[in-house]
């Protein structure tokens, strides 16, 4: 028990992840998915769980399509907006679209 009274204990500090920050990396990776779909058109999400086989916890990747965030309008331009889950963030009231006038200025 001496060995006990001779250490320096302290309280453990917690794992503070700030749950803004987490929503927010979140956004920019699905930013960078939309990038990415505007770059290839047959891109597709790769994650990789795990399943059991024959009684093995073994690592399966599966592949998750990525939807578009952009729409065309009635005048041929794209419309592109923003999810978060799955509401648009509006810009301004009643308006969650920006326009653009080509899919090569949409980037």
């Amino acid at each position: 028990m001496s060995f006990l009274k001779s250490l320096v204990l302290a309280a453990v500090p917690k794992n503070e992840t700030n749950p803004t920050i987490r929503r927010r990396d979140e956004l920019v990776r699905r930013l960078e998915e939309q990038k990415s779909l505007l770059a290839d058109s047959n891109y597709v999400r790769v994650s990789t769980r795990f399943e059991k086989r024959d009684g093995k916890r073994t690592a399966v990747e599966k592949t998750t399509k990525v939807r578009p965030w952009w729409r065309s309008d009635e005048r041929g331009r794209l419309v592109f907006f923003v999810k978060v889950g799955s509401k648009m963030i509006e810009f301004e009231r009643g308006k969650s679209g920006i326009v653009s006038e080509s899919k090569d200025q949409l980037p």
